[in-house]
């Protein structure tokens, strides 16, 4: 069965089969044996202190020997211990696989059960319509379960193979290691890089075990692999070579640059069923203590909400699982996302990149609302692509912190620069990619991205067209290029408030700057200030009479964001791309 088709019955091989008790015992045997050999190597390298009375050859010779026996037996005693240890930690982690097995076959059982009863319910109501309807998602839902609980077990597979492999490799060395015998020491460890055309001769298991030994590798490989090598290297390999680095080594193919996006939305499959157990286990455990708290008083609402962010995490990895979201990037360590909307194929001609604003982070493309003017765009133009970026650090991503920080941070001229180097690293790759040969680029910012976007500019990123959808500002260094079409389209909102009276920026700011078409929409609330005839003091930032101000100055600021009450501004910006 395919990770990526239907659903699969894991009752077949089990990735926690095995006793770790009897393993721990081989280990503790070896421990004894070790214990032991260093007790005999202690005792031969005392005897030489004990022979200054003898004299002659036979003297020298019998200190020879018994030093070079000591020194054998604390090797082989430094063996043994190197042997337990490897074995514990494999006990360790076969016991671990087995539970989680366990809960998978679990949750397997459960969730047939539940497809069985839905269809059962589907022929019974096949007269009545709108209880057919609820039946019909049931159905669909307990599928879709399926097939994320068939590439979890896919992975747990994967995962044991690579810890037999490298539980192997511990105990018999280069003999056992396989792909991984040609690489040598330096590149298993970490302190030297292998070549791209080493990692293609690995079969995934090896590649997996290489990741494990090696967590450092996908920093590796970027640095000293451009996008354009990779690429070319990607497509000089054979299918069989791209499955088994897609599926051994899902965390490099799913984030490095110059893999075609297809090849690494497949890896980032691998890559979401992979963590979603943790995220399962985690909801498991909130969902009982909530109960068990419910009753004493306690205030849940903490523990409530980090629920509903585990529950909606779970839900959209298991989209992209199944296929319905295309994850470009998916790197939870950093926080960092990128999504890819549209089909991407032989037609594609338009290629947007949309980078939203302050207070983005990853749990913001849960809902699909920081996606959704892209994929409003993408499913009205033609031969287009979108990709969401949040490649790098946003300001207010922490939202702990509060929106006092993040507003603060959102006016750092340095951020800008750093997150847009980032968003023009993004653009190579793209550029390197042969699939996109000839295709038109297109960036959308939303607020703080466009300050990420002309800061991706100064970094050497070209585009066609940028668009400013409420755009914050600019970087002061940064010069409009001569062969790009900028547009700005914004309501009135809090920050045109500001960024009128020339305390945005310092002044570099879309709506003012003759470079950007600058369109501006009605709402109603719209007003213009009329000072009073006379006043007692000069407020700071008093606006001049017919100064636009507005009701709802947070509320038009997002609306430029979304498709609900939008329509005419998103009609615009699809007219103006094409």
């Amino acid at each position: 069965m395919s990770l990526y088709g239907g659903a699969v019955d894991i009752d077949g091989e089990d990735p926690g089969r095995g006793d770790p008790a009897d393993v721990r015992g081989a280990a503790g045997r070896r421990r004894t044996a070790a214990d032991v050999s260093m007790e005999a190597a202690t005792q031969l390298g005392a005897v030489p202190n004990e022979a200054g009375q003898w004299r002659g050859a036979f003297a020298q010779v019998m200190t020879a020997e018994s030093l070079q026996h000591a020194a054998e037996l604390a090797v082989v005693a430094e063996q043994w211990r190197s042997d337990a240890s490897a074995l514990e930690m494999y006990a360790a982690t076969v016991q671990d696989i087995a539970a989680r097995y366990q809960a998978l076959r679990a949750s397997y059982r459960n969730a047939k059960y539940d497809l069985a009863v839905a269809q059962n319910q589907l022929t019974e109501f096949l007269s009545v319509t709108e209880r057919q309807a609820s039946v019909s998602t049931t159905v669909t839902s307990a599928e879709a379960r399926l097939r994320t609980l068939g590439a979890q077990y896919q992975e747990l597979l994967l995962e044991r193979q690579a810890t037999d492999n490298l539980a192997v490799m511990l105990l018999t060395g280069d003999n056992a290691r396989g792909g991984l015998a040609r690489l040598g020491a330096g590149a298993i460890g970490g302190s030297s890089v292998p070549t791209l055309a080493e990692l293609a001769e690995m079969d995934r298991s090896d590649l997996a075990t290489l990741l494990k030994l090696n967590p450092d590798l996908l920093a590796q490989l970027t640095a000293s692999n451009p996008p354009g090598n990779v690429a070319a290297w990607w497509g000089s390999l054979g299918e069989p070579q791209q499955t088994a680095l897609v599926l051994g080594a899902s965390g490099v193919i799913g984030a490095l640059g110059g893999i075609p996006p297809l090849a690494r939305v497949a890896a980032n499959r691998v890559n979401a069923a992979r963590e979603l157990p943790a995220i399962e286990h985690v909801i498991t455990a909130l969902e009982a203590q909530i109960a068990d708290l419910r009753n004493r008083n306690f205030d849940l609402s903490s523990m409530q909400a980090e629920l509903e962010q585990k529950r909606n995490e779970r839900d959209y990895l298991s989209d992209a699982v199944n296929g319905n979201v295309q994850l470009y990037l998916y790197d939870k360590a950093r926080g960092n996302v990128i999504e890819m909307l549209g089909t991407l194929d032989a037609d594609t001609t338009r290629v947007l990149t949309y980078t939203p604003g302050t207070f983005t982070n990853m749990q913001s493309f849960y809902d699909g609302g920081t996606q959704s003017v892209a994929d409003w765009l993408t499913k009205n133009l033609d031969h287009t692509v979108a990709f969401v970026w949040k490649g790098d650090d946003f300001p207010g991503q922490d939202l702990t912190l509060g929106n006092p920080i993040g507003i603060g941070e959102a006016n750092l001229q340095g951020l800008a620069v750093t997150t847009g180097k980032s968003l023009a690293a993004f653009q190579s790759e793209l550029n390197a990619l042969p699939s996109l040969h000839g295709t038109s680029s297109v960036a959308l910012a939303h607020s703080w991205g466009l300050a990420a976007t002309t800061g991706s500019e100064l970094a050497g990123a070209k585009y066609d067209q940028v668009h400013s959808l409420a755009g914050a500002w600019m970087p002061g260094d940064w010069r409009e290029s001569e062969s790009t079409e900028y547009f700005h389209w914004s309501y009135r909102d809090f920050l045109s408030f500001f960024q009128d009276l020339g305390v945005v920026g310092a002044g570099n700011v879309p709506d003012t700057d003759p470079t950007f078409d600058s369109t501006i929409y009605e709402r109603e609330g719209d007003w213009e200030w009329i000072p009073p005839t006379s006043t007692p003091f000069s407020a700071p930032l008093t606006p001049p009479p017919g100064f636009p101000l507005t009701t709802k100055p947070f509320e038009n600021h997002d609306v430029i964001n979304r498709v609900a009450d939008n329509q005419q501004a998103l009609a615009d910006i699809r007219d103006a791309i094409e």
